[in-house]
C-alpha cells in the first residue's frame, strides 16, 4: 500500500490526529473530514467525505482516467456497457450514483472493471458517509461527494471523454494511522467488530503476529501511539471478551508497549489483561506485576489480576502472595475478574479467602515423593477396605479439589499444557494413589499444530502409559482403589483418550495399551462382585432379553442415533431394558409429562424396563446382573469415562458397541462391534471382499466387526423446516456478525474433527471461491482450543485468506438450524467426519460434501448417500474434486436445488421404515444368542449383502483382530 510507505516519514503525532478528530461532527451527521478532489489541475475541485470501507485515503496526485458508470449506479448483475475499453485499466476513476445496490456492491463492481477510484455521487448536496459492516475490497479507494458537485463531476467526464488520461489529485489531512483509527471506532459503533479487527488487521504496521526473528521492534512513539488507541477502542467498545476482538487486542497491546520508548502501567496492564484473555498466563501475571509496580497505589485491580493469572499458571505461592496485595488495596470481594474465568476465581476467592497456617502453606509447596512425616494427604483403607482420604485441613482438602478442577477447567478450555502443571501439583500433594499421574500421562491435546507434532505426540503417549505404575502406594490402598473414583471425574464424565481417535491413524494398539494399563493398576476392575447377586428378577421371562446401558439416552448425538432403535425391536421376540447412568446427568425413574428431555421420554416409553443405575458401579452391576441379560449394548464406550470403566466387566454372556463412538475399545470384554457396510467404502464397492485391509483408513478392532445391511440405526422421516426468507437470513447473518454477501461453506463439527489435514480443503474452497466465507463452529468453553485452530489456519492460509474463516459459538438448536438453513453447502471434515449433523444438514435441505477417501472412522455421511443411492456432486473421490464439488453447489443454484430435491425425495422413500419391517437388529440379537447358546465362540453373523448373496461376517478378510 501506498500509504504504509508514507506513514514511516509523516511527523504528525497521533495525539495531535486525535485532538482535530474531537473537532470533527459527530459520526452520522455527514459532516465533510476535509478530504478533497481536483481534476485537470485546478480546473474543477470539490470536497469529499471517504468512505469507511475500500483502501485508505492518501494525498496523491496521478494521471487517470475519468468514466461515468453506465448503468449509472454500478450494481452487480446489471447490463454494463459502460465504456468496455477500460476493463482491466486500474488508472480509471468511476462516478457512481448512489441508490439500487449497496456501497459494498458497487465498490465490487468498480473492483471487477479493473478501477481503482469509485466517486458515489450523493442524492442531495449532504455529505454521504458511507459505511458498511462487512469487509471490503482494499484495493479501491471510495469517496462520495454532494449532489451538485456529482453532476459537475459527470459533465467533466464527458467533455475529456476523448482524452486518455488526465491529471488528478485526492488530498486528505488525515494521517494513514489516524483514518484506520477512524475506521475502527466508526466500525465498533455501527455493531461489526469483525470487520474492526478486518480492518486493523489490514492497516497495522506489522504483518505478523507474534514477529518474527526477522521482525524488528524498534520504538517509535508515533506507531506506539496508533497501537495504543486501537487496543483502548477494542478494550472500550464492549467486544472486549468476545471473540472477535481477543486476538487483535492482544497484538495492539504487544506492539503498543514494545514500541513504546517508556511503556506506562496502563500500557502494561492492557498486555496483561490480552494476555490473560488469550492464555498466556505467565506472561499475563509479569505484565501485571509491572503495571503494579509502576504505580504508587499499590496495584488495585492489577495485583487481583496477577493472583489470578499466577493461579492459572499454577504457581499458587505468588499467587497467595499477590492475592493478599489485592485484599488490602482493592477489596477481592469486589473486583471483578474476567467472565471467561470466572470458575477458577471462584475458588481462587474461597482458597485464599482467610490467613493461612504455616503447616497449610507447607502443602502448597508439596512434591512427591513426600517427606515421611507429612501429613497433608493420606490414603487408607476403611473397615470396609475402600479407600478414604484423609487431609490435614479443610484447606488442604479444597486446595486437592481446586487442582482437579482447575485441571479439567483449563483442559477444555485448551490452556493444555497449565492444565497438565494443576494435575501434576494434585499428584505431589496426594501421590500415585489420587490417579492424577494417570491422568496426566493419558491427557491428548485435540488439536495439533501440524502432523508430525500429532505423530510424535501418540508415539510418546504409547511409552508413557506403558510406564504408569503405582510406586510409593501402600499395597492394600493399590489394590482396592477404583477407577471411576479417580478425583478429576468429579468435575467431568469424558475421559482423556476420547480424544485418541480423531487424529486420521489407526488407534487399535494404543487403545489395548490404554485398556492393559487401567487394569494393571485398577486390579478393582477385574475382581469378581465382594458379594453375589441376588437371584434375577423374573425366572419365567422367555423372550430374549436385551439390555442397553448409557448415560446419553437424551438430547445427544448417542441418544438420537438409539432412540428408533430401541423403539422399533421386535417385542415378540425381545425384551428391551434400558439401564440409564446416574453418575454425572440425573434421570427421572419414570416417563411423565413433566420429564424435560424429549429423547429421554420417548426411550422410557418405548422400554420394556427403564432402570436407573445408581452412581456406584458395584451397585450398578449387581442390578444389571440381576437383570439376566442375555446381551449388553452400549451405544458408545470412550466418551464417558463411568462407562468405559463399566465395559471392563463381563455383565452379559454377549456384550456389543453400537458406533455413538466410532472407535475400537481395546477392551476383551467387548465382543462385537455393529455398524453398518454403507459405512464402508471397500465393503460397499467390493463383492468379494478382498480389499478389506483397506477398508475405514486402515482402522482395525478388538471386538469382531459386525456389519448390518442397513443403516444400523432408524430416524424418521425428517420434518420438512420452513424456508428461510431473506429478512429473516439478513437477521441471522447479522446476528451471528456473518458478511451480509457471500457464499457460506459451513463446517459445523466440533473443533476436535478440525484436523490439520483439512486446513488445505479450507484453502482450496478460499482460492477457488473469492467470494466464498468458511464458516466454523466451536465451544466458547473451548475458546483457547479455537484459538489454535485460528493460528494454525492464518499459518496456512496466510493474512488474507483467513480473514474469510469464521468463527460461530454453538447455537440452540433452533438458531443452529437457521444457520444450517441459509448456508449455501456443508463441507465434511476428514479424517474424522460428522454423523448425525448431515442428518440435520439434510433436514434443512443443506447438500454435504464429503471425501471419505480421506476418513479413518467410519464414513458416516457417504454411507448416507450410499443408503440413500446418491453421489454424484455429493462424494468426492480427492481433495481437488472435493473443493470443486462444493464450490458448484454453492455458486449454482440450480444445481443446489435439484440436489436438495433429490435428496428430499430419497429421504421420504427410505429413512422411515414401518415397526414390523425389515430389522437387521432383530437378525443380529436372535442369531448371536442361539451361536452363543450353542457354545460358539464367535457368531459367525450371516446378513444379506445389497447383491442378494450371504457373507460370513467373522470372515478373516473382513476381521483383523489385535494382541
Amino acid at each position: 500500500m501506498q500509504w504504509r510507505h508514507v506513514l514511516l516519514v509523516l511527523v504528525l503525532r497521533i495525539v495531535p490526529v486525535e485532538c482535530r478528530r474531537a473537532r470533527q461532527p459527530p459520526l452520522h451527521d455527514g459532516g465533510n473530514d476535509g478530504c478533497t478532489l481536483d481534476f485537470g489541475v485546478g480546473r474543477l475541485t470539490m470536497p469529499c467525505r471517504a468512505a469507511d470501507f475500500g483502501e485508505f485515503v492518501s494525498t496523491r496526485a496521478e494521471d487517470i482516467r475519468v468514466v461515468t458508470a453506465a448503468p449509472i449506479h454500478a450494481c452487480p448483475g446489471l447490463t454494463i456497457d459502460a465504456a468496455p475499453e477500460m476493463a482491466g485499466d486500474d488508472r480509471a476513476l468511476f462516478v457512481v450514483h448512489r441508490g439500487a445496490c449497496s456501497f459494498a456492491d458497487k465498490v465490487r463492481q468498480v473492483k471487477q472493471w479493473g478501477g481503482r477510484y469509485i466517486v458515489i455521487v450523493n442524492s442531495d448536496n449532504s455529505f454521504l458517509r458511507m459505511q458498511s459492516p462487512d469487509w471490503v475490497d482494499a484495493s479501491v479507494v471510495a469517496v462520495s461527494v454532494r449532489h451538485d458537485d456529482g453532476t459537475r463531476l459527470i459533465e467533466y467526464a464527458q467533455n475529456i471523454a476523448a482524452a486518455p488520461l488526465s491529471p488528478f489529485a485526492i488530498t486528505h489531512p488525515m494521517s494513514g494511522y489516524a483514518l484506520c483509527l477512524d475506521r475502527i471506532a466508526s466500525l465498533l459503533q455501527i455493531n461489526a467488530p469483525r470487520t474492526a479487527a478486518d480492518t486493523f488487521a489490514h492497516c497495522a504496521p506489522h504483518t505478523t503476529f507474534p514477529p518474527t526473528s526477522d521482525d524488528l521492534v524498534l520504538p517509535n512513539e508515533e506507531i506506539a501511539g496508533f497501537y495504543s488507541r486501537v487496543a483502548a477502542l477494542f478494550q472500550a467498545s464492549g467486544f472486549q471478551f468476545t471473540d472477535f476482538v481477543r486476538l487483535p487486542m492482544l497484538e495492539a497491546s504487544y506492539f503498543a508497549l514494545h514500541c513504546a520508548v517508556t511503556p506506562t502501567p496502563v500500557v502494561h496492564n492492557r498486555l496483561a489483561s490480552a494476555y490473560l484473555e488469550t492464555g498466556n498466563f505467565f506472561l499475563a501475571a509479569e505484565h501485571f506485576v509491572q503495571a503494579v509496580r509502576g504505580t504508587n497505589d499499590g496495584g488495585g485491580a492489577a495485583s487481583c489480576d496477577a493472583a489470578l493469572a499466577y493461579f492459572l499458571d499454577g504457581n499458587y505461592a505468588s499467587s497467595l502472595e499477590w492475592y493478599s496485595t489485592c485484599q488490602t488495596t482493592q477489596g477481592a470481594a469486589a473486583h471483578h475478574f474476567p467472565p471467561l474465568y470466572n470458575t477458577p476465581a471462584s475458588s481462587l476467592r474461597q482458597l485464599f479467602a482467610t490467613p493461612l497456617a504455616a503447616a497449610d502453606k507447607a502443602c502448597l509447596a508439596a512434591t512427591w515423593p513426600a517427606p515421611l512425616d507429612s501429613t497433608c494427604c493420606i490414603a487408607t483403607l476403611d473397615d470396609q477396605q475402600r479407600v478414604t482420604w484423609t487431609f490435614q485441613s479443610p484447606f488442604v482438602q479444597f486446595l486437592f479439589e481446586t487442582y482437579t478442577l482447575v485441571g479439567v477447567f483449563l483442559d477444555e478450555l485448551g490452556a493444555f499444557n497449565s492444565s497438565l502443571v494443576h494435575f501434576t501439583l494434585g499428584h505431589h500433594l496426594c501421590g500415585p494413589a489420587s490417579g492424577l499421574h494417570i491422568r496426566a500421562a493419558t491427557a491428548i491435546p485435540i488439536v495439533f499444530d501440524s502432523d508430525d507434532d500429532m505423530h510424535v505426540f501418540l508415539a510418546e503417549f504409547a511409552s508413557r502409559v506403558g510406564r504408569l505404575n503405582r510406586t510409593g502406594v501402600d499395597a492394600d490402598v493399590a489394590g482396592n482403589i477404583r477407577a471411576e473414583h479417580a478425583a478429576y471425574l468429579k468435575w467431568t464424565i469424558t475421559p482423556p483418550t476420547m480424544f485418541v481417535g480423531y487424529q486420521g491413524v489407526d488407534v487399535a494398539h494404543l487403545q489395548v495399551a490404554v485398556a492393559s494399563m487401567y487394569q494393571r493398576l485398577y486390579p478393582s476392575l477385574a475382581r469378581p462382585l465382594e458379594m453375589p447377586p441376588p437371584p434375577p428378577l423374573d425366572t419365567r421371562q422367555t423372550k430374549i432379553k436385551v439390555g442397553f446401558v448409557s448415560s446419553w439416552f437424551r438430547v445427544h448425538s448417542v441418544g438420537k442415533l438409539i432412540q428408533r432403535v430401541i423403539e422399533t425391536i421386535d417385542r415378540n421376540q425381545f425384551h428391551v431394558v434400558v439401564l440409564a447412568a446416574t453418575h454425572f446427568f440425573p434421570h427421572d425413574t419414570v416417563a411423565t409429562s413433566t420429564t424435560t428431555d424429549a429423547i429421554t421420554r420417548a426411550i422410557q416409553e418405548a422400554a420394556d424396563a427403564f432402570v436407573v443405575l445408581p452412581a456406584s458401579q458395584d451397585m450398578a452391576m449387581h442390578m444389571i446382573l440381576q437383570e439376566a441379560l442375555d446381551v449388553l449394548v452400549y451405544p458408545e464406550i470412550g466418551m464417558d469415562a463411568w462407562m468405559y470403566f463399566l465395559a471392563h466387566r463381563r455383565l452379559a454372556p454377549i456384550q456389543c458397541m453400537f458406533w455413538g463412538h466410532p472407535i475400537t475399545t481395546g477392551l476383551p470384554s467387548i465382543d462385537y462391534f455393529i455398524a453398518s457396510e454403507f459405512f464402508f467404502a471397500d465393503f460397499f464397492e467390493s463383492n468379494d471382499g478382498r480389499r478389506m485391509d483397506e477398508m475405514h483408513g486402515g482402522a482395525t478392532y478388538t471386538e469382531q466387526l459386525v456389519l448390518f445391511s442397513d443403516l444400523s440405526t432408524y430416524f424418521s422421516k425428517p420434518r420438512a423446516l420452513p424456508p428461510v426468507d431473506d429478512a429473516v437470513a439478513a437477521s441471522m447473518r447479522a446476528t451471528l456478525h456473518l458478511p451480509a454477501s457471500g457464499r457460506i461453506y459451513l463446517c459445523p463439527q466440533t473443533l476436535m474433527k478440525l484436523h490439520v489435514a483439512f486446513d488445505q480443503a479450507i484453502l482450496g474452497l478460499l482460492k477457488l471461491d473469492t467470494d466464498g466465507h468458511v464458516v466454523l463452529l466451536y465451544s466458547p468453553k473451548q475458546l483457547l482450543w479455537k484459538d489454535k485452530v485460528h493460528r494454525r489456519l492464518g499459518r496456512t492460509l496466510g493474512n488474507r485468506l483467513v480473514r474469510r474463516v469464521l468463527f460461530v459459538a454453538t447455537l440452540p438448536h433452533d438458531k443452529f438450524m437457521q444457520l444450517l438453513a441459509i448456508a449455501d453447502v456443508m463441507i465434511d471434515p476428514f479424517p474424522f467426519g460428522g454423523g448425525v449433523t448431515t442428518l440435520d444438514a439434510f433436514a434443512a435441505g443443506l447438500p454435504v460434501v464429503t471425501l471419505p477417501s480421506r476418513q479413518s472412522v467410519l464414513q458416516l455421511t457417504a454411507g448416507f448417500y450410499r443408503y440413500l443411492s446418491l453421489s454424484t456432486h455429493l462424494i468426492a473421490s480427492n481433495l481437488d474434486e472435493f473443493v470443486a464439488h462444493a464450490v458448484a453447489i454453492a455458486t449454482n443454484s440450480t444445481l443446489k436445488l435439484a440436489l436438495q430435491q433429490t435428496i428430499h425425495d430419497r429421504l421420504h422413500d427410505r429413512f422411515d421404515i414401518p415397526d414390523d419391517g425389515p430389522h437387521e437388529w432383530n437378525t443380529f440379537l436372535a442369531n448371536v444368542v442361539m451361536s452363543s447358546t450353542n457354545g460358539s465362540p464367535r457368531f459367525s453373523a450371516m446378513v444379506t449383502r445389497k447383491d442378494g448373496t450371504d457373507l460370513d461376517r467373522a470372515s478373516s478378510k473382513i476381521h483383523r483382530h489385535v494382541g
